[in-house]
């Protein structure tokens, strides 16, 4: 994925990063079947992916030379800092308002999300065929969003708990 899209615009590929992130999240909302919302949520996942390793990129890109490390540092502190309180109040909505509405409102924010990037994120140019990240951090990058999204800890169902919804 990551040869794929090194030449596209960057703005271009947080869009449809994006994009597939709020796609992923309205068919888990719907879904009626494990299969389909596993592989939605690896879908999610890998989209999550990109996202966070394009952020480090804009970053750079965005900040002037000598803030460049700070804007690198706040962007991989965001990482944990949403896992460590997306999950928690994710499993929180999820068991006030149930999960179905909750993807539906992670699907809502990516939208905004999307329409703000759109307008405010200015673009960049993709990276040239000898510049390119190396192919391991973007694989490390996926494992880690695919743990996080495809299989969050946060909420299990009890064995006499209905799953369908």
């Amino acid at each position: 994925m990551s040869k794929a899209t090194a030449s596209w615009r960057r703005k271009r590929l947080l869009l449809s990063a994006v994009g597939v992130f709020a796609v992923a999240n309205a068919v888990t909302t719907t879904s009626s079947t494990y299969p389909l919302t596993l592989l939605f949520r690896v879908l999610a996942s890998i989209a999550a992916a990109a996202i966070w390793t394009e952020l480090v990129g804009y970053a750079r890109r965005l900040a002037p030379p000598h803030l460049q490390g700070r804007a690198i540092a706040v962007i991989l502190a965001g990482i944990p800092l949403a896992l460590s309180l997306g999950i928690p109040l994710g499993t929180f909505l999820g068991g006030l308002i149930g999960w179905r509405p909750t993807f539906a409102l992670v699907t809502l924010v990516a939208l905004v999300l999307v329409g703000w990037i759109a307008v405010v994120v200015p673009d960049a140019p993709g990276q040239r065929p000898g510049n390119r990240r190396p192919v391991l951090t973007v694989a490390l990058a996926v494992v880690i969003a695919a743990r996080a999204h495809a299989f969050p800890t946060g909420r299990t169902p009890s064995p006499s708990e209905p799953t369908g919804g």
